[in-house]
C-alpha cells in the first residue's frame, strides 16, 4: 500500500496539513493527500533540478509548495538540522508523529 491511500485510509475527506517529501518526481502523489490550506516540503538532493512545475488543479485548494536542498541545508546551517532532528526524534519516541 502507498503513503496516499495511507493517509486517506486514516483521514479521509480530509487530507495532511503538512507533507514533508523526499521522493521527488513521485507523481502527483504528495497533492492527492493534501488538506486544503496545507503545505507540501518537497527535498530535492544536490544537483538535481528543482520542479517548477505543479498540478494546476490543486491550485484551488490555496496550498504552500516549497523545495529544499537538504545537503545545503546541512552545510550552511547545521544547528537549525540539529533542532529538527532533536525536534522530530522526541516527537516520534513520544508517538505524536
Amino acid at each position: 500500500m502507498g503513503y496516499v491511500q495511507s493517509i486517506e485510509d486514516i483521514s479521509p475527506d480530509l487530507g495532511v496539513d503538512i507533507l514533508v517529501n523526499y521522493r521527488p518526481g513521485t507523481g502527483t502523489g504528495p497533492w492527492e493527500c493534501i488538506a486544503p490550506f496545507g503545505q507540501v516540503v518537497e527535498g530535492v538532493s544536490e544537483g538535481s533540478a528543482l520542479n517548477t512545475e505543479l498540478p494546476s488543479a490543486r491550485s484551488a485548494n490555496n496550498l504552500t509548495f516549497a523545495q529544499v536542498r537538504l545537503p545545503e541545508i546541512i552545510r550552511q546551517r547545521p544547528s537549525l538540522i540539529g533542532k529538527l532532528f532533536a525536534g522530530s526524534s522526541t516527537m516520534i519516541f513520544d508517538d505524536k508523529l
